[in-house]
Formats: structure tokens, sequence, C-alpha cells
């Protein structure tokens, strides 16, 4: 697979996106061309590109959060052996995604 900058940089560069004449939900690009796996590619290189700082103003870490995730660490630490591979829970959202769609 093409590395995402690779396909993105020429739609940047060379005016590729279309204006926003629909309003807020129209996307200002159009990456219908690019393949699924090239989109959250890079959706997750426009994520790495966010600093620490503007991560925090945007998605801040509420106290609420932030005691959350304490809260699974502990429960992690407590006892690793509960922990579920990715594969088996990715299989469990997959089936009980098919259960609730018509």
């Amino acid at each position: 697979m093409e590395q995402t900058h690779d396909v993105v940089a020429p739609l940047l560069a060379g005016g590729g996106g279309r204006p926003d004449t629909q309003g807020v939900n129209s996307p200002r690009f159009d990456f219908s061309h690019l393949s699924p796996e090239q989109r959250l590619a890079l959706a997750g290189d426009l994520w790495d590109s966010l600093s620490e700082r503007e991560l925090d103003a945007v998605a801040p870490v509420t106290p609420e959060l932030a005691a959350e995730l304490e809260r699974r660490l502990a429960a992690h630490r407590a006892d690793p052996a509960a922990a579920k591979p990715w594969d088996a829970v990715r299989q469990g959202i997959l089936d009980g995604w098919g259960k609730r769609r018509p």
C-alpha cells in the first residue's frame, strides 16, 4: 500500500479539494477515490499530526475519564490474565453488530 502522504500531498498542493458549498456536513476534499485502508491511514496520520497541546485543547482528559482510565489500569494490574485478545473483542463486536442489523 502506498504511503498516505503520497496520496494526500497532491490533493493539498494541487487544489484537489472542493469548496464547501453544501454547509458544514460536506467534505472539503473528495476522498472517495481512496481505498478504505488509505482513508483509515489518512485519519491516523491526521490524528498523529496533532501535538499534545492541540489534543488537550480539542479532546481534554476530564477528571472522570482520568479516574476511569486509572480504574481500568488497576483492574488490569490486579488480574492481567482477564484481558481478552483484540481478535476476540473484535469478533464479539462484529457478532453483536450482525444481530442488531436488519
